[in-house]
């Protein structure tokens, strides 16, 4: 039997210096192979350990919130709702059915052919339902000329009035899906430069009256109230009672969609369209 050392020299045994080199060129490639794939398997698992983990300074996935997208009307304060909805305001000056000075608010609701129609308190206007009528007075921007008392609906202290101005600006009414409710916050807007804006809140609501705590005093009359939004939820009246009880901090105003009811035309635009009878109409005195 060949000993350990006989077998060791037989098969590794290095006859020659040729050999001795081959030999070594041999295992270096081998060591060199063997350690470039070591290292290359290495750094790939580094680099998708990198690629699947998130970087320092990012947030994990489900603590990012997502983008909303609305199209809800931001609220508007005090300042806003006197910056750009009491330019809306029409002047309204006249004279009682006594002859004495009458003035009231009053508000776009349409125009037709080269007429802007306004609405307006009835108490403000009702002496020209009869003939002679005194001259009513509109004023807003740079118009200042007569109106006509067009129509009127006197169970919800409603007056129409048409002036010649082929154009003027209203303001959008609230949607019916967007319905007022009792703690509500809301504004009377009124002509009077000395207080245009008048903050106040809902007490309670109904489809036919509006009931909050605003005084309504004769310059405040016939203008718009408005929500929050912006938005004319209904007109100012201080006749206007809709079968409800006034106390001294509870006072009473026309919802807007009423006036489609008799007065103008609310099909398919916001505000809609004044209605055009074929002529006012006057009461002979």
């Amino acid at each position: 039997m060949p000993s350990v050392d006989s077998f060791w020299r037989r098969h590794f045994a290095l006859s020659s210096p040729l050999t001795i080199i081959l030999s070594g060129g041999v295992i270096a490639v081998v060591v060199g192979l063997v350690g470039a794939t070591i290292w290359t398997g290495s750094e790939s698992a580094e680099v998708r350990r990198a690629g699947s983990s998130p970087s320092s300074n990012a947030l994990p996935t489900e603590t990012v919130p997502e983008i909303e997208t609305t199209t809800t009307k931001p609220d508007l304060s005090m300042e806003s709702i006197d910056t750009k909805i009491s330019p809306f305001a029409w002047a309204l000056s006249t004279l009682d059915q006594s002859g004495r000075p009458s003035q009231a608010s009053a508000f776009v609701v349409g125009v037709s052919g080269r007429q802007t129609f306004l609405i307006t308190s009835l108490a403000a206007v009702e002496a020209a339902t009869r003939n002679p009528a005194p001259e009513i007075t509109a004023q807003n921007g740079t118009f200042n000329g007569p109106a006509i008392l067009w129509t009127w609906d006197e169970e919800h202290d409603l007056a129409l009035l048409a002036v010649n101005r082929p154009r003027a600006e209203s303001l959008e009414w609230a949607a019916n899906n967007n319905a007022a409710k009792a703690g509500d916050r809301i504004f009377a807007v009124s002509s009077d430069p000395d207080n245009r804006v008048t903050p106040g809140v809902l007490t309670r609501t109904t489809s036919s009256v509006l009931e909050h705590n605003i005084f309504i005093d004769d310059a405040r009359r016939g203008g718009p109230i408005v929500n929050i939004k912006g938005e004319v939820i209904a007109m100012s009246s201080a006749a206007f009672t809709g079968g409800g009880d006034p106390t001294d901090s509870t006072f009473f105003s026309v919802p807007i969609r009423e006036l489609c009811a008799t007065l103008i035309h609310c099909a398919g635009t916001n505000p809609p369209q004044a209605g055009t009878p074929d002529a006012p109409s006057t009461t002979e005195g």
